[in-house]
């Protein structure tokens, strides 16, 4: 549906009209643009009131329209034959037009922002330059990141080292007293330490069994130095 005008376009009532009236009879054949159907319209004005034009046809002695009447807070009255009936643009037809260019640039610049972002993610598919590049408000979380991908790497590291404290460990088999992993971890590598500091010189000629832990290492001292290192590689995994 458009809006249609031409320049200069008057023409006159061929008969009256009363107030429900929605035929108007005029004796001009209006312009080719004016001759509307499919739902093209144009505004009008015959005297003080306004009139949308949604329909045209000539019956072979006078041209007809077809209108909508009191149009944009006017009034409809009646009108006497010979008034004149003017083709205009009106407030309307102006707000309109502002809110459908409004639209259509709204429109172009999401497409165009929407663009860029795929754009960057193709380039980037991590997405981790967005992410550095976003602001984040720790103030509410207690987090020290203060963009987007620290904050993700900070709460990951707290749900890792939650991970540990939260499962639970069987002590009934070691002897140990932790019943949580990150405990038990804990007490073992100051087991480990305590053993190396007792018998650091004749460990190594104690033979160790290896048959059930799994390890390598044949003698106490190597199995020492066996697990510390296991227990190192655990804990640098770990954030507490």
């Amino acid at each position: 549906m458009a809006q249609k005008f031409a320049n200069n376009f008057r023409t006159h009532l061929k008969e009256s009209i009363e107030v429900n009236d929605i035929e108007i009879t005029i004796d001009t054949v209006p312009p080719e643009v004016l001759q509307v159907s499919s739902g093209d319209t144009w505004m009008a004005k015959i005297g003080a009131e306004l009139v949308k034009v949604t329909g045209y046809y000539f019956d072979g002695n006078y041209p007809t329209l077809t209108v909508d009447r009191a149009q944009e807070d006017t009034s409809a009255i009646t009108h006497e034959a010979g008034e004149a009936l003017t083709n205009i643009i009106t407030a309307g037809v102006f707000e309109d037009m502002i809110s459908t260019v409004a639209t259509d640039v709204a429109t172009d610049v999401a497409t165009d922002v929407a663009t860029d972002v795929a754009t960057d993610l193709i380039d980037n598919p991590d997405g981790l330059i967005v992410a550095l590049e976003i602001p984040y408000d720790p103030e509410d979380s207690g987090l020290s990141a203060t963009n987007v991908q620290a904050a993700i790497d900070e709460v990951d590291g707290h749900v890792d080292s939650l991970a540990s404290e939260q499962i639970s460990y069987n002590p009934s088999d070691s002897g140990l007293s932790a019943t949580d992993v990150k405990a038990a971890i804990d007490e073992v590598e100051g087991r480990v330490d305590t053993l190396e500091s007792e018998s650091p010189e004749d460990a190594s000629d104690t033979v160790y069994d290896p048959s059930d832990s799994g390890l390598s290492a044949t003698d106490v001292q190597a199995a020492i130095d066996e697990l510390k290192l296991l227990i190192d590689q655990m804990d640098a995994k770990r954030i507490w």
